[in-house]
């Protein structure tokens, strides 16, 4: 039954970035002040906690979730998306 309601759900609501935007978001996201914004908001995570487990919602590209890898390797990492490109997107830049 949930996957009948998923289904139709997404017909009536497609992903939140399409394919093409994700591509062009995910150019975007790759810019020194996108980067540096990231770094931020990593160092500043990594100021409260020092491990554990972090939920990004809505990780997009996944820069966040890198950075934090980057700067605390010890963190249990997991990034969710709405939108089917963009957890593409972020599986590719993580690799």
């Amino acid at each position: 039954m949930f996957h009948f309601i998923r289904n139709f759900l997404k017909k009536i609501h497609p992903e939140g970035i399409p394919g093409p935007g994700a591509y062009v978001y995910n150019l975007l996201s790759c810019s020194d002040i996108f980067q540096k914004h990231y770094d931020f908001i990593a160092q500043d995570i990594s100021s409260y906690e020092t491990s554990g487990k972090v939920l990004d919602i809505g990780t997009g590209p996944a820069w966040l979730l890198i950075k934090l890898n980057k700067i605390n390797p010890l963190f249990d990492l997991s990034g969710i998306d709405i939108s089917e490109a963009m957890i593409e997107k972020a599986r590719e830049n993580i690799k």
